[in-house]
């Protein structure tokens, strides 16, 4: 199982280490039998923070991270992480499997040429609830999404400390 509260805290205190903090981290990939709105609508994990900066405004972000397990390395992970960037200004996959299993795998130069080209951040991580092991592979592009698009994304969401932030935020 890899949707653990190890990997959760691992996303927090990655965002931590990113000096960010004021954020929620929480899954969002299971909401029992509600339509999802289609194919590669909902992350598994999905990510509010609100940044402030010394000489702009404060910055509010919603990011997903979409996981896969060794076993399902593919292109499609990236092709998940692209529909949730359309409505999130960062997205993520996490393959759980080290950094030389990536690379020798069937697909592993694809994905990162596909994340590359559309600004999906790649992480790979062998044991994925511990942050010190995890390595970029793909660095993400910040994307700025319609707005119609990113409300309705966070409507979307099981309600939750995410959406909870979010509104108190605005």
């Amino acid at each position: 199982d890899l949707y653990t509260e190890e990997l959760r805290l691992a996303i927090v205190n990655w965002f931590r280490q990113k000096g960010v903090e004021e954020l929620e981290v929480e899954p969002t990939h299971s909401r029992g039998s509600k339509s999802t709105g289609g194919t590669f609508t909902r992350p598994d994990y999905t990510a509010a923070l609100r940044k402030e900066y010394r000489y702009l405004p404060k910055t509010i972000e919603v990011i997903t991270f979409e996981i896969k397990p060794e076993s399902d390395v593919t292109v499609l992970g990236v092709m998940e992480a692209l529909s949730h960037r359309e409505s999130s200004h960062r997205a993520f996959v996490l393959y759980a499997l080290s950094s030389r299993a990536f690379n020798a795998s069937q697909e592993g130069k694809r994905i990162i040429e596909l994340a590359s080209k559309y600004g999906v951040g790649v992480i790979v991580s062998d044991t994925p609830g511990d942050l010190e092991s995890w390595e970029i592979l793909v660095e993400e592009e910040r994307n700025v999404p319609d707005p119609d698009r990113l409300e309705r994304f966070i409507n979307d969401l099981p309600e939750g400390k995410v959406k909870e932030k979010l509104a108190k935020w605005k």
